[in-house]
């Protein structure tokens, strides 16, 4: 008698967590060992018993890595066979993963890439809702022992998300040695990755070492993780719902964030809605960078840039996170005319023009000691005042210094050379009266008879 107790479980784990309607279908992921034989052959018959609609489209994927020579291509020989015995269509990819690495990027992290990959394109060429991979409970056990070790949150403890982005896990429920006894007692053929045993991996590692010593201590710790996967993962669920909340209502329409609300919250939740503002930036961040922004927060000050070229800053209790705006290469000539109150954007920038008194300048510098980069006597201006990008011969005579080419001044202040065609150059009618962000010309400097003060800066500075 067939045991049909795997494809029980399976068909259990389908009600439960998502709806099939009969022009679904389900991609699945086929490397030819005893877990995705299962799967396949579990969801193949469920869905001609009828368990399961029968139109229920099935396409098979498999993915040869180019990693182990002759037992790769045996592999890739037995999961076509099986597909034709089967009758269930299959598509293969093959692909040199070690020669497909991005730059700091590991093997199986590239093969994890290009897998998924290749799951994604058949989705949008089939039209299939799903894609159907053989994670089982002790693959669950052994990754939240991974996590664990790298001293993963709440999250990386959750393990193996059931579903996610139309990726579905139908054997989440079954254990390895389920999974063995179905293909025995059901005389399913499999194959063998002579890698599973390779100790150099730290899955396997895990899997043949550590978990021997846990399953002496419970011969249930499979299960005993599902329980409380399934526990933390109802945890995770109302701790990101609380995050969105609070990051809802500390939100400006400016995409600032205010930094007292935030800090009202638990240190919990705090840290998730830091880490959600940065990655909606698109940043990357690590637990370092989170607790950096945590302390920058408490503080009431501070600027990080974190990886994915996204600066975090935190002024006037507020929180803001942005990427740094995409330059191009070579930027076209500019040249505007420039009153009080203008702004213009250039180079990704967007600088404004502004008339202060004395007084308001005054006050201004004794909160942002650099805005005498940006400011000049606005009643010693030639005519009109227009912002451009440099030009040859341009000359320049800096406050307190001797006069210099804009060529030469750069070359001082060492500015690279691809950048200074960002910044803008302030010109009346005798010529440069301010480079921005680093010194205004010295005969518009400002000094005791100094009424009007002309500030020219971006956005971000004040």
């Amino acid at each position: 008698m067939l045991n049909r107790k795997l494809e029980q479980t399976v068909s259990g784990w389908l009600e439960r967590t998502v709806t099939l309607s009969p022009d679904d279908g389900i991609i699945v992921a086929l490397s030819g060992g005893a877990d995705s034989v299962s799967l396949l052959s579990a969801l193949d018959r469920l869905r001609k018993d009828g368990t399961l609609p029968p139109e229920l489209s099935l396409l098979a994927a498999h993915v040869n890595h180019g990693l182990r020579g002759e037992e790769a291509d045996r592999d890739e020989r037995f999961v076509r066979r099986l597909c034709e015995e089967m009758q269930i269509p299959l598509q293969v990819l093959k692909v040199n993963v070690a020669e497909q690495r991005l730059k700091g990027e590991g093997i199986e992290e590239a093969g994890r890439r290009i897998r998924y990959g290749f799951f994604r394109r058949l989705q949008q060429q089939y039209g299939y809702r799903f894609v159907a991979t053989a994670h089982t409970a002790d693959d669950q056990l052994e990754t939240v022992l991974l996590n664990l070790t790298r001293g993963s949150g709440l999250n990386g403890l959750c393990g193996i998300p059931p579903v996610r982005d139309g990726i579905i896990r139908p054997l989440l429920d079954c254990s390895r040695e389920e999974i063995e006894r179905y293909c025995e007692e059901n005389h399913l053929n499999f194959v063998i990755d002579s890698t599973n045993t390779d100790t150099a991996y730290r899955r396997n590692q895990i899997r043949q070492t550590v978990l021997p010593l846990l399953r002496d201590i419970n011969p249930q710790i499979t299960s005993a993780c599902s329980r409380l996967t399934d526990s933390l993962r109802e945890d995770e669920a109302l701790l990101s719902r609380l995050t969105r909340e609070l990051l809802q209502s500390a939100r400006r329409p400016d995409g600032q964030y205010d930094r007292n609300l935030l800090l009202f919250a638990p240190p919990a939740l705090l840290r998730r809605a830091i880490k959600g503002v940065m990655e909606t930036a698109g940043g990357d961040p690590e637990e370092r960078h989170i607790r950096s922004v945590e302390q920058m927060l408490r503080a009431g000050e501070g600027v990080l840039q974190i990886p994915g070229e996204v600066t975090v800053k935190v002024k006037d209790n507020l929180l803001l996170a942005a990427s740094r705006p995409a330059r191009p290469e070579k930027l076209p000539y500019f040249e505007y005319p420039v009153e009080p109150g203008v702004t213009l954007t250039i180079g990704g920038k967007t600088y404004t023009a502004r008339c202060v008194t004395r007084e308001n300048f005054e006050n201004t510098r004794k909160v942002y000691k650099n805005v005498l980069k940006f400011a000049l006597d606005y009643d010693r201006i030639t005519n009109g005042l227009i912002v451009r990008q440099r030009k040859i011969g341009d000359v320049f005579h800096p406050v307190g210094g001797a006069g210099k080419t804009l060529k030469k001044y750069f070359q001082e202040q060492k500015i690279p050379t691809e950048q200074r065609a960002f910044i803008p150059i302030l010109c009346d009618d005798d010529g440069v009266v301010l480079i921005t962000g680093f010194s205004c010309d010295h005969r518009v400097r400002l000094d005791e008879q100094t009424k009007r003060i002309l500030l020219f800066y971006p956005a971000e500075t004040y």
